[in-house]
This record gives structure tokens, sequence and C-alpha cells, in this order.
């Protein structure tokens, strides 16, 4: 895995020359996080041990209430776990997109006092519609490539997909070629440029909440000679 430091948009794309279209993207706000899911996060002191147990029963628990609040079932084990994914739940999926400038958003788009980056990745293997049916996703042998099927504007949007982990507690960078790191100073000029470029928190996630925060965040930047410093 290369590492490779940007300031602006410009060199982030001038370094995309290369790109291919199944090329995947995640953008972490500190680069110092572990690139790993949720789950993997739980502080267990022997994972090895107890987290796939952990994982199964609150995975479980989400199956057994969830109907309780939806019109549609998932089909199968994977589109519930995209979905507990979706409502916050940990699960040993990872988020990527297919648009680095989404995954850039979610480097930046945030007040951390940290410098950020971006993972760009190919995943070798992809899990299709008929293995989802059929096999467990807490039995996977490998990172693969997970495509979702659920009808959600917020996959569309962000032109998302996942990958998913049979050691969610443990890097792996076998399928990652490159880390981008954004220092901190750089961040709040490629915020406003992304905004520009209509990579706005309301463009992700589509619902009325989002334009709200756009429209403060548009007006922070307007009044900003104003602000107590």
């Amino acid at each position: 895995m290369s590492e490779i430091t940007i300031h602006t948009i410009e060199e982030f794309i001038s370094k995309l020359t290369f790109l291919d279209e199944t090329d995947v993207f995640r953008g972490q706000p500190d680069v110092d996080f572990k690139l790993i899911p949720a789950i993997g996060r739980i502080p267990f002191k022997e994972p090895e041990n107890i987290l796939s147990q952990f994982e199964e029963e609150i995975f479980h628990g989400f199956k057994r209430k969830a109907p309780l609040f939806m019109d549609k079932i998932p089909d199968n084990e994977y589109e519930w776990l995209i979905l507990a994914q979706h409502y916050g739940l940990p699960t040993r999926l990872l988020d990527w997109t297919y648009n680095p400038l989404v995954a850039l958003y979610f480097a930046i788009e945030n007040e951390n006092k940290s410098d950020a980056c971006v993972y760009q990745g190919m995943f070798n293997t992809y899990i299709n519609s008929e293995q989802m049916k059929t096999q467990n996703p807490f039995k996977v042998g490998m990172s693969l490539g997970v495509i979702p099927t659920l009808d959600n504007k917020r996959y569309l949007s962000q032109n998302g997909l996942f990958s998913i982990h049979p050691t969610p507690y443990q890097e792996d960078f076998k399928f990652v070629m490159n880390k981008y790191i954004i220092p901190y100073e750089s961040k709040v000029s490629m915020r406003w440029k992304l905004r520009k470029l209509g990579i706005t928190k309301a463009s992700i996630f589509p619902q009325l909440d989002s334009i709200g925060y756009d429209i403060l965040q548009t007006n922070y930047s307007r009044y900003d000679g104003h602000f107590k410093k």
C-alpha cells in the first residue's frame, strides 16, 4: 500500500488518472483509525474468543425486533446485515463507494483535530446475489465485496457498497492499493470546494435534516469573519 499526501481536490483527482471503474474508496476522519468494521472496534480482551458470539446475539436481537417497524422484510442474511449496519448496529461490514469524491467527503466533513485519509482498493472477489441467499455472512473465509440489493436511496446517492470481513478485529490491506492522507490544515478549503462541486450532505443523505445542515454550513462560511476566534 502506497501512502500519498494531498492538499487540494485538484491534487487528489490528478492522482486518480489510472482509475479503474471497479476501484473502491473509503474515507476516514482520522488517519490513525484502523481499517476495521465497527464490530471489531469493541474492546474485548480476547476478541477471537467472544466477538463472534456477541456479534450474532445483537444481530439476532435486531432481527427479532426490527419487523415491528418495517414494511418490507429482507430476503436473506446479507440484506439483514446491511440493514442493521444502516441503522447503527455494529457489524462486520465496512462501507465503501465507487465515487472517490464521496469518500473524500466522509474523510473531511468533520471538525476532528486530526489528519484524515481516503483508502483506494479493488475487491478481487464479490459475493453474488445467489450466494447471498444461501451463505452465512458469519462464516465467510476471506474479505469479500458485497453490493447491496435493498431499495434504499442512500446506497444509490452514495454509489455505495460494502466489504465483509472474517476477522473484523484485524486490519486487512490485501485489497488496498493507496492511502491518501489529507493534513488537518487542508480540510477546510477542500470541504468548501467539495460543496461547490455538489458533494454535500443533502446529495449523500437525501433527507430534510441534511438540507438544514448544508444551509447552515454554507452560511457559516459566508459569516466567518464575524465569529469570535
